[in-house]
């Protein structure tokens, strides 16, 4: 891509987001509402969340044992 195309695609890429802008605003998203999974789906998240966490708090806990407290 040449430089004339890249400051094209720029001036582009701006007079789209000029149209953009405003287009979204406070009022409009009021009115949306929000989508939450289920109670049992967000217990199944939790689940699946949850097992990494366990691993990384084990990991944190073994380099605070051993002196080490940034990574290499």
């Amino acid at each position: 891509m040449t430089a004339i195309d890249q400051k094209q695609l720029g001036k582009t890429l701006w007079n789209i987001a000029d149209q953009l802008r405003g287009a979204m605003n406070a009022d409009k998203l009021n009115t949306v509402e929000p989508m939450y999974p289920s109670p049992a789906e967000q217990q199944r998240i939790a689940a699946c969340l949850s097992s990494p966490d366990a691993v990384l708090a084990g990991q944190a806990q073994k380099r605070r044992r051993c002196g080490r407290t940034s990574r290499r």
